[in-house]
């Protein structure tokens, strides 16, 4: 974890900035800061937003920053990550009662956790938080164009049209 303060009031002012334009009422979204050469940050349920280094080194303005942590707060607004994991569970539970294998229904939920942290969300889920994200980015007053320009820019760094494994769910 990150304890660099420049760093932590550079992240901190930029997520703060996105807060009054969240879609919904009630969520305290919180973040950490991670050193890793990792370009990205992800969500979990309740908000709970981890930003690598990495992704801080490879943007190239605080807009592409804000863009990425308001695709990440819109994934949080939408409850991407409960949605997903209730389904996937749901599929598994019903498996598991069809062939009556009740021992199987507790381990469930911790396979929705699993599947969902390997795969990552849909192109649906990724597709609504970006529109969400950028409605956000907007009014927050980032510039827009961040947002498209960073993730651009990610898929051509993966290797022209091969983008990094994690980007793999995101629509093009």
């Amino acid at each position: 974890i990150v304890e660099d303060p420049v760093l932590l009031q550079a992240t901190g002012k930029i997520f703060d900035s996105l807060l009054p334009h969240l879609p919904i009422e009630g969520l305290k979204p919180h973040w950490t800061l991670v050193k890793s050469p990792v370009v990205n940050a992800y969500c979990l349920p309740g908000g709970a937003i981890t930003i690598f280094t990495g992704l801080l080194k490879d943007a190239e303005s605080p807009d592409e920053v804000a863009a990425v942590l308001a695709h990440e707060l819109a994934h949080a607004t939408e409850r991407h990550v409960l949605r997903q994991m209730a389904q996937s569970a749901s599929v598994a539970l019903a498996i598991q009662l069809s062939l009556g294998d009740l021992g199987g229904v507790a381990a469930a939920g911790g396979e929705a956790a699993h599947s969902l942290l390997s795969k990552g969300y849909s192109r649906d889920h990724e597709r609504e938080a970006d529109a969400i994200g950028l409605k956000m980015l907007t009014a927050a007053g980032w510039k827009p164009l961040a947002m498209s320009n960073f993730f651009e820019r990610l898929a051509q760094k993966g290797g022209g049209d091969q983008p990094p494994a994690w980007f793999s769910t995101h629509p093009h």
